[in-house]
């Protein structure tokens, strides 16, 4: 998770709302964050997690074996994060995207999306809403003291 946070925080000075002569030097840092850091890491990460679910017991069901455990639960939303932030394609990784489809057709998923929309009106399927990306950059100001 700490990587999809650093993504997270790369993705939000990347398209930021900066003066237009600064955009050259915020681009130029996440580049030099995202190319030699991030990418090689999450391509580790996904090709390790791939390689799991081709020899689990279950034939690639779930992580661990042919039920679902904590650990398909806990590794869903970084995976989830993952297909819009990370790079994780569909060719590249076809086990894993596969992998967070299945669980996001389980009846447990689909009544949490329900109650969910139920509590907040709506339901966005994204990683990180607009809501809480600003407490993300109002807390990373407050802790680099501005």
């Amino acid at each position: 998770m700490t990587l999809m946070a650093i993504s997270l925080l790369m993705n939000i000075i990347k398209n930021g709302l900066v003066p237009f002569f600064i955009r050259p030097a915020t681009n130029a840092i996440v580049g030099r964050v995202v190319s030699p850091f991030l990418a090689p890491n999450f391509k580790a990460h996904h090709t390790f997690l791939e390689d799991q679910l081709k020899t689990s017991p279950g034939r690639g069901q779930f992580l661990c074996g042919k039920d679902l455990t904590a650990a398909d639960v806990l590794t869903s939303f970084p995976l989830k994060a993952s297909q819009t932030r990370s790079g994780m394609s569909q060719g590249d990784f076809p086990l894993l995207w596969a992998y967070v489809d299945r669980l996001h057709q389980r009846e447990a998923y689909k009544r949490s999306v329900e109650k969910i929309a139920e509590i907040e009106g709506s339901f966005k399927n994204q990683s990180v809403n607009a809501k809480y990306r600003i407490v993300i950059i109002e807390e990373v100001n407050r802790r680099c003291g501005f």
